[in-house]
């Protein structure tokens, strides 16, 4: 499963698989009331996970954390 996400969010993966996490991320923008409109929500979420950006998001918080824990 690490490496599935860790392939979508590098936007690669399945088409199953990146839609999936992309109803799932429009999902959390609508609750959130981050986005009013699901639809755009879910258009948004799979444009943002097929650059690839949500990795690199995820190795720079990574990064962050380890370097405020002295590591």
């Amino acid at each position: 499963n690490q490496g599935i996400l860790q392939e979508v969010l590098q936007g690669r993966g399945t088409q199953a698989q990146r839609d999936v996490v992309s109803l799932n991320t429009a999902l959390v923008l609508w609750a959130s009331g981050a986005e009013h409109d699901l639809t755009k929500a879910a258009v948004k979420a799979t444009q943002v996970i097929s650059t690839g950006l949500p990795w690199a998001g995820l190795e720079a918080l990574k990064a962050a954390l380890a370097d405020g824990n002295g590591e």
